[in-house]
């Protein structure tokens, strides 16, 4: 049971941040008929060390130099699906750090993947949502306590981000040429094309909050 793996509740620092995630999904959730693990690059956030660190970029680059990449994995197969939205589905999933993230030995943790459903509208939708969550995420920690030279108490605005998710990435799958890219129909496609798709979703991967609801949020 996933239920009996410890959740991710930490914030991961920002050299122990995947670049990669390698996502095995013999369940074929993404829609890859592959039994092969699919790679997966970070989109969010964007790192200082990253090579082409271009927060609004619709095409990437995932470079080869595994020497310097961070890797964790996901395993589709044992995912338990929590809730469905208009644009997305939330899955409970196991996630396994690299050994220097939480420890010596490494650690697997259950967090939550937020997937676009087969629409072209959905994966516009989750790539918005992922930048909303990189810049609410940026937010709080420049405005915590713990980043304030005085102590004065958070503001009304602050207190409401209390209940956010902490963010754990947005990945976007590697093509044959290393690149990343945000498919979609044409330049006029926005969250509100319904047109089916074929293509794989990104994954946005989130702390889970509630899990007695079996909701993904805090």
């Amino acid at each position: 049971m996933l239920s009996d793996l410890p959740k991710l509740s930490e914030e991961l620092p920002a050299s122990l941040f995947p670049d990669d995630l390698i996502v095995h999904d013999s369940a074929h959730i993404l829609g890859r008929a592959t039994s092969k693990p699919i790679r997966f690059a970070r989109v969010y956030p964007v790192l200082l060390r990253d090579h082409s660190a271009n927060p609004n970029r619709k095409h990437g680059h995932a470079p080869e130099d595994e020497i310097l990449r961070v890797s964790a994995s996901v395993d589709m197969a044992p995912a338990e699906r929590l809730d469905s939205a208009a644009h997305t589905t939330f899955f409970r999933v196991p996630l396994t750090l690299p050994s220097t993230a939480l420890g010596a030995q490494g650690k697997t943790v259950r967090v939550i993947a937020e997937l676009a459903t087969r629409v072209c509208g959905g994966h516009q939708h989750l790539l918005r949502q992922a930048g909303l969550f990189d810049s609410l995420t940026q937010w709080r920690a420049l405005h915590s306590p713990a980043s304030s030279a005085d102590s004065v108490s958070l503001d009304e605005d602050a207190d409401a981000l209390d209940g956010l998710p902490r963010f754990y990435g947005f990945y976007l799958p590697v093509r044959r040429d290393g690149s990343t890219r945000l498919r979609r129909h044409d330049e006029d496609c926005d969250e509100s094309c319904t047109r089916e798709v074929l293509w794989t979703s990104g994954i946005l991967l989130m702390e889970e909050c509630a899990a007695d609801t079996g909701r993904a949020g805090c």
